[in-house]
Order: structure tokens, then sequence, then C-alpha cells
């Protein structure tokens, strides 16, 4: 390629963009309305106006070229155009749906009241965030949770009692055994004042310190104890069970009433939409 090294120099006439305003129609551009048609690309509006009247779903447009050709502002005017034509559609809601978490129930409402049922929602949970713990700090909530723990606590403390009443007669105490960082309860036979497991009872066995047939007899009342121990903590596992089977069961009693009355504001609002 050759070298230009002489440019013509340009004078200040030539470089001014000369218009003849005879042709103006106004004074000042605050006179004329905005330009709402888009210039140049016939061809291009034409094929885009023709894919927009195709209404069938499937169909797609693609918008190419060079980035500040217009090709954003171009196809949100003819869009906003085709919408006029248009009623505006209903604002479609997905909502939690508890039997199938995995399936959410859709609502239809009229256009703008998606977002209004969002935002009542939102103070929905915010109003059940501050009352359910309001009812669970009640005097009411408090007695009625205490009463059915009082219940609870007393079966199980009067078998317990009954069943230290009965060891204690044949000469055995509940004892708490180290396992590792725990402890489990356990039973053991009373010596001479002093309360001994079996496998220190049969040690002593083992250096003739206590007979073998009083230790034979010591360790079957041991197994015996053992299980009615085993049955008394398992009916309290089950009391346990009911117990908390109940407590949900006032939890529930005390703030349906509060759900119950939110939701009714919202059939009233949203039931003819």
């Amino acid at each position: 390629m050759k070298k230009v090294e002489n440019f013509s120099e340009l004078s200040w006439n030539e470089l001014c963009l000369n218009i003849n305003t005879e042709y103006f129609t106004f004074n000042t551009t605050d006179e004329m309305e905005p330009l709402k048609e888009i210039l140049g690309q016939k061809r291009a509006l034409e094929a885009i106006e023709t894919a927009l009247n195709i209404d069938r779903i499937g169909y797609n447009i693609f918008i190419a070229g060079l980035v500040g050709t217009g090709r954003t502002t171009t196809i949100k005017s003819l869009l906003a155009d085709q919408a006029k034509k248009y009623t505006t559609p209903e604002d479609i809601c997905c909502v939690n749906n508890f039997n199938n978490p995995d399936l959410p129930r859709i609502i239809m409402l009229p256009p703008g009241q998606g977002k209004q049922l969002k935002n009542d929602m939102t103070e929905f949970i915010e109003s059940l965030k501050k009352g359910i713990p309001q009812i669970f700090e009640s005097e009411e909530y408090k007695l009625r949770k205490r009463t059915l723990l009082e219940k609870y606590q007393e079966k199980e403390k009067q078998e317990l009692r009954e069943f230290e009443k009965k060891m204690s007669g044949e000469n055995f105490t509940l004892i708490q055994i180290q396992m590792g960082p725990f402890t489990r309860p356990g039973i053991a036979p009373v010596i001479m004042g002093k309360a001994l497991t079996i496998e220190q009872l049969e040690s002593m066995v083992e250096k003739g310190e206590y007979p073998r047939e009083n230790f034979q007899k010591l360790k079957d009342k041991h197994n015996e104890f053992n299980q009615e121990m085993e049955k008394i903590f398992n009916e309290a596992q089950q009391r346990e069970k009911v117990f908390k089977e109940k407590l949900n069961g006032l939890n529930r009693e005390l703030v349906t009433p509060l759900i119950k009355e939110s939701i009714a504001l919202f059939k009233n609002k949203y039931s003819n939409k």
C-alpha cells in the first residue's frame, strides 16, 4: 500500500455542515414532536413485524447487529406497539403446594395483583412471627403446658418410687453406671449397707468373700429387676410420646385461630379474583 505523506488542508468552511433553514417549519426543536418511527432498516423492520404477527407457539425472533445500531430500542418500540393490540395478561403466581411441594399451584390474578399478593403474604408471615411467640409466652399457654407436664412427670415419679420401694425390700437399689462420657441407670444389690455391682459381687465370690449360692439368688433377682426396669422405661417413653402429642395438640389449638383469622382476610380479598 502506498504511503501518503502529504495531505490537503481543509478550510473551516469545508468543515462546517451548512443547512438551509428555509426548509424548517419550526423555530426551535422544542416545537417538534418526538419521532415515533424507526429510520432505515426497512427490510429488517418488515421481517420483525411479520414475525410478531405470527401468533403461534414455537416461533422466535433472532436479531443480530453491531453494538449501538439500535437493536434493543427497535425491538422494544415494536413490541410496545404490538402490545397495544392485546389486553394486559393476568399475573401468574406460583404458590407452594403443601401436599406436593414439587408441583406448585398456579393462581391467576388481574394485572398488578400478583405483586400485591406477594406483599400481603410477606405481611402475613411477619404478623405470624410476632403473634405466635406471644401465644407461647401467654400465661394461659404456660399454665396448660405446665399442667400437662406435671401430670406426665408425676406418673413417672410414682412408678419409680414404687419400683425403688420394691427393690429396697429385696436389698437392691438404683445406681448410676458410668459408660465413657455418659451414665445410665443400673440396679445393684446392697451388701452390708454398700451398693455393689454384679461384677464386683462376682469378684468377691471368686475370692471366697461371698457365698456362691447367695450370689446366684441375687443374680436371678437382679435380672428380674432389670427386666422390670426396662418395662418401666419403655412405658415412660410411650407416655412421653403421648405428652408430646398432647402438647402439639395444645399448640395447634391456640395457634390455629390466629392463622385462620389471617387466612380469612386473604380469602375475602382475593375470593373474586
